[in-house]
């Protein structure tokens, strides 16, 4: 699995080490710790540009997409900085972006993780307009946007 960058996803994080013979792959400093004394979990964590005030990479060069191109999962685990039913996932920085479009190719499934004040907002950099996105689990959402999300084939799962 691939565990974006982020606070939601860290919590997410917080919450692999009971899982067995898991393997993930990160971009997020504070993740890739999280994991460092799970046992049965091995993490895989990206090089590449350090993000200031981030705690995470972006893939920077050919060597880092390379890395990423060869690898296969399951499940891609993405954060975002906003999100619009209209536009999709975005985030104010282009080279984060090219990573996240890059960790997205690899997975099997892509699941949008974001808290309600994300919604009904636009960043700078799109990387995930509705169509890559397979699901998206957040802690609130109306009712009309839900229906859009599922209109297009979207899974929408609402923490509680």
């Amino acid at each position: 699995m691939i565990l974006d960058t982020g606070t939601t996803t860290l919590e997410l994080a917080r919450l692999l080490g009971r899982r067995r013979d898991l393997t993930v792959v990160t971009n997020d400093l504070a993740i890739a710790l999280a994991l460092e004394t799970a046992e049965s979990v091995r993490t895989l964590f990206m090089g590449g540009l350090v993000r200031r005030d981030c705690h995470c990479t972006m893939v920077h060069g050919s060597a880092g997409q390379d890395i990423l191109a060869g690898l296969s999962v399951d499940k891609a685990f993405m954060a975002c900085n906003s999100f619009s039913v209209e536009k999709g996932a975005s985030t104010p920085d282009i080279n984060q972006a090219e990573t996240k479009k890059l960790m997205m190719s690899i997975a099997a499934r892509v699941l949008l993780l974001f808290d309600a004040t994300k919604m009904g907002r636009t960043s700078f950099a799109l990387f995930a307009p509705l169509e890559t996105i397979d699901a998206i689990v957040t802690d609130a959402i109306g009712p009309e946007d839900r229906a859009r999300l599922e209109e297009n084939s979207i899974d929408v799962l609402v923490a509680g």
